[in-house]
C-alpha cells in the first residue's frame, strides 16, 4: 500500500494516470505483472486496464439508475463475461466489503461510506492486479474515512492487493506502508510512516 502526497497541482494524479496507462508519459517504464505498459497499443492498454486494474474515484462514479449489483457487475459485463458469473461475482465482492445486504439499493438509498464501498467493490470485481485510488476518501468524514482505509488494508493483507492511492490526508498516508511526496511533478522523499 502506498500513499503518494503532495499539495495541488504538484503532478500527484498525473502520476496516477500515467502508472495506469490512461496517460502517455515521455520517459521511464511501468511494469505492471511483469507487463511493459510502453509496449502496448491503445487497444491492449484498455484491454490489460479492464483485466489487471482497479480504479476508486473520489467521486465514487456510480450510475444512478444501476443497484450496487449492478454497478459492481458492469465492468465484468462490458468484456463479454457470462451475466449469471458476473452477478454471483459482484455479490460476492460485495459481501467482501460488508454490503451484501444493500446489493439491490440504488446508490442514493445509501450513505457516502456505502457508495464508496460499493466503488471499491467494482474495483475488486475483476480481480486486479493493482487498485489505484485518486482521493478515495476526500468525501467522506474522518470515521468513514477510518472505516474505507481500514477495509483497503484488509483487502490489502487477505488478497494481496497493491494500493496506490492519491491523498492529502495524512491520516490515510500514514495508514499506508509507504508514502512519498511530490512537489512540482518530482519525488522528493520516500519514507515509510510510524508505526508501520
Amino acid at each position: 500500500m502506498v500513499a503518494v502526497m503532495g499539495p495541488s497541482g504538484c503532478g500527484k494524479t498525473t502520476l496516477l494516470n500515467c502508472l495506469s496507462s490512461i496517460d502517455e508519459f515521455s520517459g521511464g517504464e511501468v511494469w505492471i505483472s511483469g507487463q511493459r505498459i510502453s509496449k502496448m497499443n491503445d487497444n491492449q492498454k484498455t484491454d490489460f486496464r479492464a483485466l489487471k486494474m482497479g480504479f476508486i474515484f473520489q467521486n465514487y462514479n456510480l450510475l444512478p439508475v444501476l443497484r450496487c449489483v449492478e454497478n459492481v457487475e458492469l465492468p465484468l459485463l462490458v468484456r463479454g463475461e457470462n451475466p449469471k458469473v458476473a452477478r454471483q461475482r459482484a455479490l460476492d465482492v460485495l459481501e467482501a466489503v460488508g454490503l451484501h445486504d444493500e446489493a439491490m439499493k440504488k446508490p442514493a438509498e445509501l450513505s457516502g461510506g456505502q457508495q464508496q464501498r460499493v466503488s471499491i467493490a467494482r474495483a475488486l470485481v475483476n480481480d486486479p492486479d493493482i487498485v489505484f485510488g485518486d482521493e478515495p476518501t476526500g468525501n467522506l468524514d474522518s470515521e468513514t474515512t477510518r472505516e474505507v482505509i481500514d477495509l483497503m488494508k484488509r483487502l490489502h493483507k487477505e488478497k494481496h492487493l497493491t494500493f496506490i492511492i492519491v491523498t492529502h490526508d495524512s491520516t490515510v498516508g500514514n495508514s499506508t506502508e509507504r508514502v512519498l511526496v511530490m512537489r512540482n511533478g518530482q519525488i522528493l522523499k520516500s519514507f515509510k510512516p510510524a508505526g508501520m
